[in-house]
């Protein structure tokens, strides 16, 4: 599928229901948190949802049209603000709640569901027309919606394919926004986002161009419960074995994670012939800070609370000492974010400015799952599989690494497609 197969019908832009007119409200100034700054150099966040033609979604009007008008807050029908303070030479960036607009598209394509989550591999080429605001980054929003979504109307089904300023929000909010969205237009009782923002911060934004990873592309594993369950046992039992310990506590996320880590690490190393097994590799991961701070804030709370976590290694370690270590590392720096962590870390990540190491997406564990935008080489997205229990991770890397996966029998026997 090319850009060319997807014809844009129309395109509306919706406030919130409280919106009267533009000249008579007061803007409301909204501050960006340190977490939100992270990421304003990163592209915006992108997912997709797929559905049956004869099912209901978020994105359909109801008989009066006020469907859309209701969820939309005033915090995403903005645009980002920028303010230069000259006194210290840094730049302040919050949401100005201008009423400027959400966006909604509607959009028509020739082409099957199969054409488009039925293939091995899913190039850029068949997910990107299937989403607007493609390789805006979040700093942009200036300019452009802050969220946007493209409703493309297939033979057999619907796309739903949603873009959102990512300096507004983090996977989470996204998902409750999600979730909340459908609810009301199922006409279900509902609860409102959490939108308190109390944290104002400067930073100086860099004139960086934006990356463009070639030559790769993406693949979903889906992990069962019981093929979950046994790597989870193999994890502890090693990590108990080496360490004379009673008890392990590795989750099941740790285990699939780890699991990952060797097998893409493995693969990586039969393809470079120059690899050194001494050589440090690096994993890392976006794990939410909500319930680590003290006090907690709300899940529903509306907005960015995420910490990016790395661990390194040699790759002799990862690769000779079994799942149970790269899981036992995992497992010791999720459980060392901290509140005290957190927020020593902020102050350490506002004090270097221009600094910006957030280059992947958080995990998102949700109830449906078709496309991923914006990710590079390595970065690997989680999200709850269709049954209890399961897990799908997708992750973008090049064919030659995917093939030599796909070659590896321990690999392979965990995971069904």
């Amino acid at each position: 599928m090319s850009v060319s197969e997807v014809r844009r019908v129309s395109t509306t832009k919706v406030r919130p229901a409280s919106y009267i007119h533009k000249s008579t409200d007061n803007f409301k100034r909204i501050d960006l948190n340190p977490w939100d700054i992270l990421f304003l150099r990163q592209v915006y966040l992108q997912r997709g949802l797929l559905f049956a033609k004869s099912q209901s979604f978020p994105g359909r009007k109801d008989e009066d049209g006020k469907t859309n008008n209701i969820v939309i807050s005033n915090m995403i029908t903005g645009r980002l603000g920028i303010k230069n303070n000259e006194d210290d030479n840094t730049l302040s960036v919050y949401i100005n709640c201008n009423f400027e607009g959400a966006e909604i598209i509607h959009a028509t394509a020739d082409i099957s569901v199969k054409e488009n989550v039925g293939q091995t591999y899913v190039p850029a080429s068949v997910i990107d027309p299937l989403f607007s605001l493609n390789g805006v980054r979040n700093y942009e929003g200036q300019s452009h919606p802050l969220f946007s979504t493209q409703i493309t109307e297939l033979l057999d089904g619907v796309f739903m394919g949603c873009s959102v300023n990512h300096s507004v929000v983090d996977g989470t909010s996204f998902w409750n926004f999600i979730n909340l969205w459908s609810e009301i237009s199922r006409s279900s009782d509902n609860h409102t986002p959490f939108l308190i923002r109390s944290l104002s911060v400067g930073m100086n934004i860099c004139n960086t161009k934006a990356l463009v990873f070639k030559g790769h592309v993406e693949k979903c594993f889906h992990f069962t419960k019981e093929n979950i369950a046994k790597l989870k046992a193999r994890a502890n039992s090693e990590i108990i074995s080496e360490t004379k310990q009673n008890t392990a506590l590795i989750s099941s996320l740790q285990a699939v994670l780890a699991h990952l880590w060797i097998a893409v690490l493995r693969a990586r190393t039969i393809i470079d012939s120059t690899s050194d097994e001494n050589e440090k590799t690096a994993f890392g991961f976006v794990t939410n800070n909500r319930s680590k701070l003290i006090p907690p804030l709300l899940e529903a709370y509306f907005g960015n609370s995420a910490s990016l976590v790395m661990i390194t290694a040699t790759d002799n370690e990862v690769l000779q000492r079994g799942s149970g270590f790269p899981a036992s590392l995992l497992n010791e720096v999720a459980n060392s974010n901290t509140d005290g962590r957190i927020r020593r870390n902020t102050k350490k990540v506002l004090c270097t400015r221009s600094s910006h190491r957030f280059n992947m997406y958080g995990n998102d564990f949700v109830a449906m799952r078709t496309g991923i935008r914006g990710k590079s080489s390595g970065v690997t997205t989680v999200d709850e599989g269709p049954v209890e229990g399961s897990i799908d991770v997708g992750i973008s890397l090049p064919i030659e690494v995917f093939e030599a996966l796909e070659n590896d029998a321990e690999f392979m026997e965990a995971f069904i497609f």
